[in-house]
């Protein structure tokens, strides 16, 4: 189920952000052959999220669906998947993630373990 979020890390940015557990795929119809196409039952069982950044005034953005059993996500990945111009997002987005008990990697001492932005002086 898809929730949508007002994430504030505390720096300095709001993310409107929806989030939610999806299915791993989904099933089409093959109009040739009328049969259903499918990955295999694997990844049926491991499901998925999709997280959406809707950063053009809460009405459209990048997407980013990626599978239970996927390695931590980084920024850099996060960036191409997404089209994310600005590193400081991108780990905003993955701090958020961390809130979520999705284990992102941030590779930036800004960010504390709980996904909060910590001003270091």
């Amino acid at each position: 189920m898809m929730k949508r979020y007002n994430f504030c890390p505390g720096n300095c940015g709001s993310y409107d952000i929806l989030f939610g557990q999806v299915p791993a795929y989904v099933q089409c119809p093959d109009t040739k052959q009328g049969e259903t196409l499918a990955t295999s039952p694997d990844t049926e069982q491991q499901g998925g999220w999709l997280l959406v950044w809707l950063h053009r005034g809460g009405s459209g953005g990048g997407a980013f669906r990626f599978d239970s059993g996927m390695n931590s996500p980084c920024a850099g990945y996060l960036m191409e998947k997404m089209g994310i111009s600005l590193v400081g997002d991108a780990n905003a987005l993955l701090a958020f993630l961390r809130t979520q008990g999705i284990d992102a990697r941030i590779d930036s001492p800004f960010w504390d373990e709980d996904g909060n932005y910590i001003q270091r002086l």
